[in-house]
C-alpha cells in the first residue's frame, strides 16, 4: 500500500512499486532491481513498520475493550458452531447495556 499506492504521508503519492512480479522471466533471484535508493528504501520500512505497529496497538485497544463480548461470542460459538449476524450484534448491543 506504500510503494504500490503511495498511501504514506510521509512518502507521498509516488509509486515505488517497479511491477516485476514475474520471477521466472528472465529475472534472478540474487538481483532484485529497484527505482529507488537505500535511503528511501529505508524510509519505506520505517513506514511499514510505523504502519503495522499503529494497526497492532489498535487491534489490541479493541480486543481488550470488547473482550467481555468475545467470551461470550466463543461461549455462544462453542454451544451452537454457528451464529447469525443478528445474534453477533445482539452480544455487542447487549454489552452496551451492562456497561
Amino acid at each position: 500500500m506504500i510503494t504500490k499506492f503511495g498511501m504514506s504521508e510521509r512518502l507521498g503519492l509516488i509509486n515505488y512499486d517497479n511491477d516485476s512480479d514475474e520471477v521466472f522471466i528472465g529475472r534472478d533471484f540474487g538481483h532484485t532491481s529497484r527505482g529507488y535508493g537505500e535511503k528511501v528504501a529505508g524510509t519505506i520500512d520505517e513506514e511499514v513498520k510505523r504502519i503495522i505497529d499503529e494497526c497492532y496497538l489498535k487491534a489490541r485497544t479493541l480486543i481488550q475493550e470488547y473482550h467481555p463480548v468475545l467470551e461470550k461470542c466463543a461461549q455462544l460459538l462453542l454451544e451452537k458452531e454457528k451464529i447469525t449476524r443478528s445474534e453477533f450484534e445482539a452480544l455487542f448491543a447487549d454489552s452496551e447495556v451492562e456497561g
